[in-house]
């Protein structure tokens, strides 16, 4: 583990308010960041098992390099706390695990350890942290459930408790056992958490919530199943194919020894002549008896053919109509209320070697299970929620060069220009570092090909704090075979215009340092909204606390005061 000051710009991020000096965004060598906390203090880099976890607001980062004996991972979820708690698992095990205060830590698995354990979503607040535990090492021979979701509760003492099972489809659709039921992300109260469920086969990824009661009572609720599986869909698996007889069982053991024999002078002879077969070294009654075992084994299999081709049939049918959610492609606003993910559509000819995507993302509400999907006319798969209202997406993971959009308010801005909108100065830094021109070859007037430099915008997969203040975001290197990703750190708050505490004259409004938001003066009337513009609080006469269960965030502030005059800005929690 090393610790180690970083750069004047990161140094500079804790003190944004001090200065109007242009603060430039941080570059990352092989940075694939992976996360923010919702406060916007840690963020984290990853690459092929090593790990550098950055605490933004003290300017410092923890770097953990992989060697024979470690190695780091984050979690696949919304793993940053705000508290200084990141989850993810290390090695020589692949084990549950967590970070703090500079160290790691493993999590209790008891009868579970050294089975895959992992851990993937965790409260703002640290208090629950969600995730999978190995029921059996996972193989591709098994027809077993080989992970199960679970949570974790942060006891009195810091440390966490045993994992605690959650509730999961223990059968699939077609009455076996699912590969997987995951918990990836966990909602700002820790009372709803989703994940997949992947059926025995693996080609289906059903969306699952996992959502607890008033009593504490936890149940789960698929998703949207009925767009999956069609609501009278009637799917037989026929069981696996019949086994047939052994002929070694209906022989004794100087015949098997004698097959063997005949068997290998065979082979040695240059697989001369007819192959030797196993019923010419039985009696006649060990033939007649084995015969009449294969008779019964081929009735069998008549029967099981065209139930299994019925079956398969069947199966691919929905394949060609069911939405086709990633692995792990899953996420949660922090209220709790939207299940996000990503439907993906191969858009390639057939028998194509480079596969090309094309994605829509899903918002379910949980609730009611209505879907809203962004059809935008770019593909695009979210890849980190910000706020309630506010999520990044990028072009999908591989492609050439990952472009990553803002999503608000159901509309898209290329982050390209998202980014550049922001100031004079971060439009220059944007064209220097975001732009870059790669070689590639086209076929002239003469069908001869010509190398040419095409300009490619690298942003890709971004995270961002809940207000937006802080960024990070990191593409591919196609171009510098060195390097396997660039990341950006950028500190935002410098353009917000987010103040701590609004006033007109004896007028004021401001969040105190337990989160409550405080009035003082003689305002007649106020309403709050988030980015979005939907109004979450109105109140006449107020005074003192008037609440503090707004989450985390940026809100706009319009009050109106007894002698007549208004006045409104942007306020942070």
């Amino acid at each position: 583990m090393k610790k180690i000051l970083l750069l004047s710009s990161f140094v500079a991020l804790a003190s944004v308010a001090a200065t109007a000096e242009f603060i430039e965004p941080s570059v990352y060598e092989n940075g694939g960041f992976c996360g923010f906390s919702p406060n916007g203090q840690y963020t984290a880099a990853q690459c092929y098992g090593t790990v550098i976890i950055v605490d933004v607001k003290n300017g410092v980062h923890y770097s953990y390099e992989i060697s024979d004996f470690n190695e780091y991972s984050i979690g696949n979820g919304n793993s940053f706390s705000n508290t200084g708690i990141i989850v993810g698992s290390t090695t020589p095990i692949v084990d549950a695990a967590y970070w703090e205060n500079g160290e790691w830590h493993q999590l209790p698995t008891s009868q579970y350890e050294g089975l895959n354990n992992l851990t993937n979503g965790i409260t703002p607040d640290g208090s629950r942290i969600c995730g999978t535990i190995g029921l059996e090492p996972v193989s591709l021979d098994t027809d077993n459930t080989m992970q199960i979701p679970v949570v974790w509760e942060r006891k009195e003492d810091g440390t966490y408790s045993e994992p605690i099972r959650l509730p999961y489809p223990e059968k699939d659709f077609t009455n076996r056992a699912p590969q997987y039921a995951t918990a990836l992300c966990i909602s700002d109260d820790g009372k709803t958490i989703v994940g997949q469920v992947t059926d025995c086969s693996g080609f289906f990824q059903f969306p699952i919530a996992y959502i607890e009661d008033a009593e504490g009572k936890w149940t789960y609720k698929y998703l949207c199943y009925n767009k999956i599986i069609p609501e009278g869909t009637v799917v037989e698996y026929p069981g696996d194919y019949p086994e047939g007889p052994d002929a070694s069982d209906y022989m004794t053991e100087a015949e098997q020894a004698a097959y063997q024999a005949a068997y290998q002078e065979w082979v040695m002879g240059g697989y001369q002549g007819d192959m030797p077969e196993e019923s010419s070294f039985m009696t006649a009654e060990e033939k007649a008896a084995y015969d009449q075992a294969k008779a019964e084994h081929d009735a069998k299999v008549d029967e099981w053919t065209p139930k299994s081709e019925a079956f398969y049939d069947t199966l691919a049918g929905l394949l060609d109509n069911a939405p086709a959610f990633e692995f792990n492609d899953v996420h949660i606003t922090p209220n709790g209320k939207t299940y996000i993910s990503s439907d993906g559509v191969n858009m390639s000819e057939p028998g194509s070697w480079f596969p090309e995507m094309h994605y829509t993302p899903w918002l379910i509400d949980i609730e009611t299970e209505d879907v809203t999907k962004l059809n935008f006319d770019k593909s695009m798969s979210i890849n980190s929620v910000a706020n309630d209202n506010v999520y990044f997406a990028c072009n999908g993971q591989g492609n050439i060069p990952m472009t990553g959009y803002i999503i608000e308010n159901g509309k898209y801005t290329d982050l390209y220009d998202f980014l550049s909108a922001k100031s004079p100065e971060m439009k220059e830094w944007v064209e220097q570092f975001l732009i870059e021109l790669v070689p590639d070859y086209e076929m002239d007037e003469n069908g001869d090909f010509i190398e040419v430099n095409k300009e490619y915008k690298y942003t890709g997969m971004t995270y961002a704090s809940a207000d937006l203040g802080q960024m990070a975001f990191w593409n591919d290197c196609p171009s510098d075979y060195n390097l396997y990703a660039k990341g950006y750190l950028c500190d935002l708050s410098q353009f917000s215009g987010v103040k701590d505490v609004i006033s007109a004259g004896k007028n004021t409004i401001k969040f105190d340092k337990e989160g409550n938001l405080i009035v003082d003066g003689d305002i007649k009337n106020m309403s709050v909204y988030d980015l979005s513009g939907r109004e979450i609080l109105t109140t006449a006469k107020p005074q003192g606390i008037v609440s503090s269960k707004l989450s985390s965030g940026i809100y706009i502030v319009k009050a109106h005061t007894t002698d007549g005059a208004s006045f409104s800005a942007k306020i942070a929690k």
